[in-house]
């Protein structure tokens, strides 16, 4: 199944820790994201719950939600 802007952000928040709603397609990545591990954690949770794969090396260049979800949406695969 494909994710959705929905569900990308709910899992933002929640990996990220946000109160809902706190995290909309404006919001900058470096709000959010306050270490390292916590992106490889999102990174780990995309590609072995919903299929979708994106380097270290790439998510740096992503700097907002947008991005992100449009990111993933371009490259998840389908199920």
């Amino acid at each position: 199944m494909k994710l959705k802007n929905e569900e990308i952000i709910k899992i933002l928040e929640s990996v990220f820790r946000q109160k809902k709603g706190t995290i909309n397609l404006d919001t900058p990545l470096e709000h959010f994201a306050k270490d390292s591990m916590d992106i490889i954690e999102f990174i780990a949770i995309l590609k072995n719950k919903h299929n979708v794969t994106i380097e270290p090396s790439e998510i740096v260049i992503l700097t907002k939600t947008s991005e992100i979800i449009e990111y993933i949406l371009v490259n998840q695969k389908k199920a």
